[in-house]
């Protein structure tokens, strides 16, 4: 089971399940080694909305509790695991959440780095193995893969707009992310490795990820404790979430806001520097420019 309230944002969920996509990618990023177990990554938003590349696309994905287990005063919001064959979080050391505002405030730059890939298709099969070198260079895995996703575009929609794969979204993310907090947080060690060369079990290798696994995320179903799902659930008020709600788009505004002010201060700087330059100025789209403004003045 995954305990869902321990989950932060930022959090890397590394995962294979039992077909024959999964145990083919495993089997071509193993390297031969048993503790390289992983072929799907996902990054957390939020204790219940993941972002992902999945079959479907590019987007967030939501994972609700289906068991709430409480114990000497503790809850344990659990996940059921039993669609996966391998399952396990990590952590980036320079991503933490301690209060709950700060926990708020972290989910909406997350999502912010990952809302340019929303919406984007599952890549089709020939651009699927093209663009990874480590699947490329596995002849049999490689086959398998192209076979599974063979099958599957007989069913499917034809792919028009590709976007990324599951650990290149990851690394994508992670990178526009340094940008929402003004500061870096180096997914990968130094090394020859951009996202089309990383794997999910690259993810998971300490001597190239900055990852740390977080072992208690996982545990152990208790049988002997029922399920206060329900229990739970009627503690909410409707008003409670609508304050919730208000509290979020709250956030929001002031993170939209801050945004904002800081375009217009760099907007002036320029506006200033092309002055110097005796440079025209071109009215910015959602607002006048100075020269706007001074031929105002004038008039």
């Amino acid at each position: 089971m995954l305990r869902l309230e321990l989950l932060r944002p930022g959090d890397v969920v590394l995962a294979s399940f039992d077909d024959p996509l999964s145990r083919a990618l495993v089997e071509a990023s193993s390297q031969g080694s048993p503790a390289r177990i992983y072929s799907h990554a996902a990054i957390v938003i939020h204790y219940y909305q993941w972002f992902e590349a999945t079959a479907v696309g590019n987007g967030v994905t939501h994972h609700g509790h289906d068991k709430i287990e409480v114990s000497d005063g503790e809850g344990r919001r659990l996940h059921d695991l039993a669609a996966y064959q391998n399952f396990a979080v990590f952590r980036h050391p320079g991503l933490l959440a301690g209060t709950s505002a700060d926990y708020l405030t972290l989910g909406l730059q997350v999502f912010e780095a990952a809302h340019e890939f929303m919406g984007f298709q599952y890549p089709a099969r020939p651009g699927f193995s093209e663009r990874l070198p480590w699947l490329r260079q596995h002849d049999r895995a490689k086959r398998i893969v192209e076979y599974v996703l063979r099958r599957q575009e007989k069913d499917g929609q034809e792919v028009i707009n590709p976007g990324a794969l599951c650990a290149e979204l990851v690394v994508y993310v992670y990178q526009n992310l340094a940008g929402a907090l003004n500061r870096d947080v180096p997914l990968l060690r130094d090394g020859p490795y951009g996202p089309f060369e990383v794997s999910p079990n690259d993810l998971a290798d300490p001597a190239i990820s900055n990852l740390v696994e977080l072992p208690e995320a996982v545990c152990l179903e208790r049988t002997d404790l029922p399920n206060h799902s329900h229990a739970a659930s009627a503690v909410y008020e409707s008003k409670d979430w609508e304050e919730l709600g208000q509290d979020n788009l709250t956030l929001l505004v002031d993170l939209k806001t801050e945004a904002r002010a800081l375009d217009l201060q760099r907007q002036s700087a320029r506006d200033a520097q092309a002055r110097t330059a005796g440079v025209p100025i071109q009215a910015d789209k959602d607002g006048p420019s100075l020269d706007d403004k001074a031929d105002r003045e004038r008039q």
